[in-house]
């Protein structure tokens, strides 16, 4: 099925789907197959010898690279685009979900099982995780994008809310939805007077 679609530049969005990563034009309304096969792999290399396991998100840098999050193996893959190829950025991760790239030369990813946002910095040829934030009040931290001002935005299934993390000083603050992270809800509001039923990405 169809995972998280994330854009690209020359009116390019990248689609991760099954096992592989799919490109689709919005000028030519065509979709292609980028890279992967319909079998799951971890093979790193050309764009059509590289195979994935299960694409789950992924995060553009401006510079040709996507960066694709297969959560069950625990990695994140970079796909030179300039290049036509694929290597393996990131392993050791745990269940990592979805990623956002700041478009200088950081990576930050949710890890869902640890309720912990690292980082990964992109002008290396192979990531070290460096921890961002951890614990409350996280919990379950699965979508994630940042504004450009110094904040991330984290949706937190597990608490039935939306986190803000301030990146200079690694702070964290629920923004809407419960504050203690027990209630789930649909009711609109302003901050933690609005409830939020099953945050997702």
């Amino acid at each position: 099925a169809p995972q998280k679609v994330c854009v690209g530049d020359s009116n390019t969005l990248y689609v991760m789907d099954g096992n592989a990563v799919r490109a689709y034009s919005t000028q030519l309304r065509s979709l292609t197959t980028l890279t992967g096969t319909s079998s799951s792999g971890s093979a790193d290399g050309s764009l059509d010898g590289a195979t994935f396991t299960g694409p789950l998100s992924c995060a553009y840098d401006g510079m040709r690279n996507l960066y694709v999050v297969e959560i069950t193996a625990g990695r994140v893959r970079r796909v030179d685009l300039s290049l036509a190829q694929v290597s393996t950025f990131a392993t050791g991760l745990s269940s990592p979900f979805d990623v956002w790239h700041d478009g200088n030369q950081t990576l930050y990813v949710t890890l869902r099982t640890t309720n912990a946002v690292t980082t990964l910095n992109t002008t290396l040829v192979t990531g070290t995780a460096t921890a961002l934030v951890s614990g409350t009040p996280l919990n379950s931290p699965v979508g994630l994008v940042g504004d450009g001002l110094g904040n991330l935005y984290v949706t937190n299934t597990g608490g039935f809310n939306l986190v803000r993390v301030a990146i200079a000083p690694r702070t964290m603050a629920v923004v809407a939805g419960s504050a203690a992270g027990t209630v789930n809800g649909t009711s609109d509001g302003t901050g933690t007077g609005a409830l939020l039923r099953s945050p997702w990405y």
